[in-house]
């Protein structure tokens, strides 16, 4: 899924959006073993903080602070108290300078991360801030709908088509993974996360994969840049297959 909003930005930490309030849940894990869950909140100071950067999170009616240097990253491993099961609790991070944040969430057989947006950029599903028009195109097919500020529309996808959002106004999207299984029945936790607009993108990513995990990523970039992609750093434009989105000038490539 891609949005398109603007211009480009440069760098990793610019490719996020900065803030000083959040405000996130973590989605129920699956499966009913004592195999332990991790939920984890990482918290990167801007490189332009001035001085150290105080944090405060609050989960689970605990209160876990730390400090951090421009350009520096902590995290945060959160109790599970309630156990793997619907809860209502919300994890609030607070700090002293803009910083970025990242949530985690891993038990088993699978697990998802996600960008955390500020209070003040909000959304759900597609959500639109101000009166706009969107365009939806996918697998060929476009669709147009005027939207009013506030008002939130539920899309869906179909693997492997890409679905490709432009609009004349800023709107917010979230990508939502309702859980499944493959054909050998194993099943997967659901998952959310947020779908940067393409004024989001960067120009460098650091990567750590997960132990005991298949790790994988999606990368979506302009079609005219794919020969310009590396990986530690070899050339990696032919070694996948790119797919183009319809309706735009990206392709993407699963990795």
């Amino acid at each position: 899924m891609l949005g398109s909003g603007g211009g480009r930005s440069e760098g990793l930490c610019s490719s996020l959006p900065a803030g000083r309030e959040f405000a996130t849940s973590f989605l129920q894990n699956l499966g009913s073993d004592d195999s332990a869950t991790h939920f984890i909140i990482a918290v990167t100071a801007l490189p332009t903080s001035q001085g150290s950067t105080k944090v405060k999170v609050t989960a689970v009616g605990q209160i876990y602070e730390k400090e951090m240097n421009p350009g520096k990253s902590v995290s945060f491993k959160l109790p599970d108290s309630e156990g793997s099961k619907k809860s209502r609790q919300i994890v609030l991070i607070e700090a002293s300078q803009d910083v970025t944040v990242m949530s985690l969430n891993f038990r088993k057989y699978t697990a998802d991360t996600s960008v955390v947006y500020p209070v003040k950029d909000w959304g759900i599903y597609v959500q639109a801030s101000q009166n706009t028009r969107i365009t939806i195109n996918t697998n060929g097919e476009v669709q147009s709908y005027p939207m009013f500020a506030g008002q939130s529309l539920e899309l869906y996808s179909q693997w492997p088509h890409a679905m490709y959002l432009t609009f004349d106004k800023g709107i917010q999207v979230l990508f939502e993974f309702n859980r499944g299984s493959n054909d050998a029945l194993d099943f997967y936790d659901p998952f959310l996360m947020t779908i940067l607009p393409t004024n989001h993108f960067g120009t460098s990513y650091s990567l750590e994969g997960q132990d005991d995990f298949y790790n994988n990523i999606i990368v979506v970039t302009r079609t005219n840049d794919l020969d310009g992609i590396t990986i530690d750093p070899k050339p990696q434009f032919t070694n996948f297959k790119w797919q183009k989105v319809d309706g735009s000038d990206f392709s993407w490539a699963e990795m």
